[in-house]
């Protein structure tokens, strides 16, 4: 079964990733000259998940036999980096205003003004909702 491996630039790596411009300033100046060397020759960047379940980032000439290539997706979501991308933005399970009801359904009416404006003071003087107060009365006409 042939994998879509995943490559890319030495240029590209160091501006999307900077824990890896990171990783590359601690290494020593030999490591870091021998990385950027197989990078430019076009050895490529890839993902593996070796035989005990660890996941990284190794050069595709240094892979071996009993590592797997996964894909980025894989990498992250094993690693626990998909979660840290997701803290900030976007649709998360259980954010957002909760359910008041649960059979609520959307109607639409029209009222004279006087009625619209009885309604809205009704409602200011009592301290709630224009929804509430017709739910009241609508309760009210129905008992």
């Amino acid at each position: 079964m042939k994998k879509d491996i995943e490559t890319k630039s030495f240029r590209d790596i160091l501006d999307e990733d900077p824990e890896i411009k990171a990783e590359l300033e601690k290494e020593g100046k030999e490591e870091k000259e021998e990385l950027e060397k197989a990078l430019m020759s076009g050895d490529k960047l890839i993902y593996i998940q070796d035989d005990e379940g660890y996941v990284c980032q190794k050069l595709k000439s240094k892979v071996e036999k009993t590592e797997t290539i996964i894909t980025k997706e894989q990498f992250e979501e094993i690693s626990g980096v998909a979660e840290v991308k997701r803290l900030h933005g976007g649709k998360r399970k259980g954010a957002g205003r909760k359910k008041q009801y649960k059979n609520k359904v959307k109607e639409t009416y029209e009222i004279e003004k006087d009625e619209a404006d009885k309604l809205k003071s009704y409602a200011k003087k009592h301290g709630i909702s224009k929804n509430q107060a017709i739910r009241e009365a609508i309760n009210k006409l129905v008992s």
